[in-house]
């Protein structure tokens, strides 16, 4: 599952904008999945062991799946999308989010 993005995130896009010499940045959606565990695909029951969650702090996060030994990751990059002065914050996040959930579904399921 996949938290609904914050276009309060984008904002920190605009900031870099309007506090430097750049008229634009780029907005890169990234997935990350954990398709399998020990070369095995990895079931719902062991997702709860590679989600990250909510204010769950990411190095002890990253700390317990290196500790299961072999875990399966796939990292997907979508089109990056340019953002300047004039974008909309709540549509590129909105586009960023629904090109993570389709990646992600794809890295998962194979297809």
């Amino acid at each position: 599952t996949v938290l609904p993005f914050r276009s309060a995130l984008v904002g920190a896009a605009r900031a870099a904008i309007d506090g430097g010499d750049h008229t634009y940045v780029m907005v890169q959606p990234v997935a990350i999945a954990y398709p399998g565990l020990h070369g095995l695909p990895l079931g719902r029951q062991w997702r709860p062991l590679v989600a990250w969650v909510g204010d769950e702090a990411l190095p002890p996060h990253l700390m317990a799946i290196a500790r299961e030994g072999a875990v399966d990751v796939t990292v997907v990059f979508g089109e990056a999308v340019a953002f300047d002065r004039d974008g909309d914050r709540k549509r590129v996040t909105a586009d960023a989010e629904r090109s993570v959930r389709r990646m992600l579904a794809a890295a998962l399921t194979g297809r």
